[in-house]
């Protein structure tokens, strides 16, 4: 999980700016999410739920 090139200068080289921090930490908060749901699909998916059909379930 390597940041945008773009973000990795200011972030190495020195104080980045607030926002650009927050960017990077976002972008690597959403990565490891994705990473970690990937990894209970892979395993079988037994932390997930699925709704197989939400229009009968909604409205019930």
């Amino acid at each position: 999980m390597l940041p945008p090139a773009g973000l990795l200068p200011p972030l190495v080289a020195g104080p980045a700016p607030v926002a650009e921090a927050a960017s990077f930490v976002v972008a690597r908060v959403g990565a490891a999410a994705m990473l970690l749901f990937g990894v209970d699909v892979a395993r079988g998916g037994e932390h997930l739920e699925v709704t197989p059909d939400v229009e009968r379930v909604v409205g019930r």
